[in-house]
């Protein structure tokens, strides 16, 4: 059992980086996998601010590891994609753990994330794990919902097979949503270090 914990700052590797890339999502495949799951109660953590942080209202969320069979293989090559361009560009770090889980979650209209970054750690064992990356992949097309990357001015429509690759410092956020389902899916990275360091 992993469990997150507060901490000072984490001295990454890699800061402030942003990367878009565009990928092909197979509606026909993964559109029943996603009205078919079992979505649960949501609630972000973290551990900078020591504690907890709710969007506006409960979006939903359901964790899969990357290699199930039910997983689909659009949501499996994009996550590879993800991963090759961050080695191709010298990013990976050799301590990089890359999580097995993909992260859906699932937003309803009038709900909206509130700015953030992903900095943290989680202590498993006797390694610690920074995050180092997320990476943001949206499923489907809506109104609002757009991920906003204020520091860089930069904004990333919610539209199906937009990408994100961001360092774990970029604060981001997500504008409310205005009409529809917003489905998305969430990978990590880490850097693993141990425990007495």
């Amino acid at each position: 059992m992993t469990t997150p914990v507060s901490h000072k700052p984490y001295a990454l590797n890699t800061t402030q980086f942003i990367d878009r890339q565009q990928v092909v999502i197979d509606h026909d495949t993964l559109m029943p996998f996603l009205e078919d799951a079992t979505w649960e109660d949501f609630m972000a953590y973290n551990p900078l601010k020591q504690g907890f942080y709710r969007p506006t209202s409960m979006p939903r969320a359901q964790a899969f590891n990357a290699f199930f069979l039910g997983v689909p293989s659009c949501i499996q090559q994009a996550r590879a994609t993800a991963f090759t361009r961050l080695k191709t560009l010298g990013l990976l770090p050799d301590n990089a753990y890359i999580d097995p889980l993909c992260y859906f979650s699932l937003l309803r209209p009038e709900d909206r994330m509130v700015e953030h970054d992903d900095t943290g750690r989680i202590e498993s064992g006797n390694d610690v794990m920074h995050v180092a990356f997320t990476v943001m992949l949206y499923l489907n097309d809506i109104q609002g919902g757009a991920l906003n990357l204020p520091e860089a001015g930069e904004t990333v429509p919610a539209k199906a097979g937009n990408m994100v690759i961001f360092s774990a410092d970029v604060k981001h956020g997500v504008e409310p949503i205005r009409s529809d389902k917003r489905y998305a899916v969430m990978f990590r990275i880490y850097e693993v270090e141990p425990r007495d360091q």
